[in-house]
Formats: structure tokens, sequence, C-alpha cells
């Protein structure tokens, strides 16, 4: 009697029973808010502000990684130059994005958003996970350019 065991074949049916398995998920009691008290709180944003502060940013776009035409590389802040510069999306400029080698001025502030799926969702309606997981995103809104000068808002 042969005892051994196909191995990659053991792997394939245990990788297949973990993925199918259910997930236990964690039983949550709904938390009470006070609506009006939790309008008044605002996440913390990558520049240093709560969203929603207005303040100038200074920096070039971003051109390693996968960080497509709108990512700016900020190294001043309302002035303050900074030690380490804070990569940030950037809303409200014109078609193609920011130009390459050009030193971009703004004025505005940064907002927030939730992108992605929630896995929950996901494994609910039987979707693919998309390509961003579910997470919150901060992005500044551009409301002036003041360099460069050739640059439009939408």
């Amino acid at each position: 009697m042969n005892n051994s065991f196909n191995i990659p074949l053991v792997a394939a049916v245990l990788t297949t029973l973990a993925i199918t398995a259910e997930i236990p998920s964690p039983k949550l009691a709904r938390t009470q808010v006070d609506p009006a008290q939790l309008a008044l709180e605002y996440p913390m944003g990558y520049l240093g502000y709560p969203v929603g502060t207005y303040v100038q940013i200074e920096g070039f776009r971003q051109e390693n990684g996968k960080v497509g035409t709108r990512t700016l590389k900020v190294d001043t802040i309302s002035g303050e130059k900074l030690e380490k510069t804070i990569s940030i999306w950037i809303e409200n400029v014109k078609h193609p994005g920011l130009p390459s080698g050009k030193r971009c001025v703004f004025r505005g502030y940064e907002s927030a958003r939730m992108i992605g799926l929630p896995y929950g969702v996901a494994k609910a309606e039987n979707s693919p996970l998309p390509q961003a997981v579910w997470q919150l995103q901060r992005y500044f809104i551009v409301t002036t350019i003041l360099e460069p000068t050739d640059l439009e808002k939408k």
C-alpha cells in the first residue's frame, strides 16, 4: 500500500477550501451616534490639518510609481518648507493634469471620500474586488491656481 500523498493536489484542495470557507465576521453592536455632533468631526488630512482647512501648497508633479498625472509631491505648505514631501491627489484641474517639471502653487483645501468596495459587499453580491481596497482617500481640491499660469481649473 502506497502512503504517499500528492502534495500539489492536497495543497490545491486546502487552498480552495480556505478561499470558499465562510470568514467569521464579528457580531457588531450598532453604535448610537448624534448626527449633529458627528457632522462637526473632521478627519485629519495628509497635509497635517483637518480636511477643509484652507491652505496654499507648492510642489512638482510626482513622476515615479503608479501615480497618474494628478499627484503632487508637496514640498511647501502655506510658506513652510517641509522636511519630507507629501504626495496628494489633486482635483479640479483640467485634463491632462499637472504639467511635468513645472512648479505648481495652489490654494484650496483637502477633502476625503471612501473608495473601493467593502469585502463583505463584494462577497454578498458576488462581485469582483476592485483594484483599490476599501479605504478613505484624501485629496486636494484646487480653488486657485497661482503657478503655472497656463494651467486651468475645471
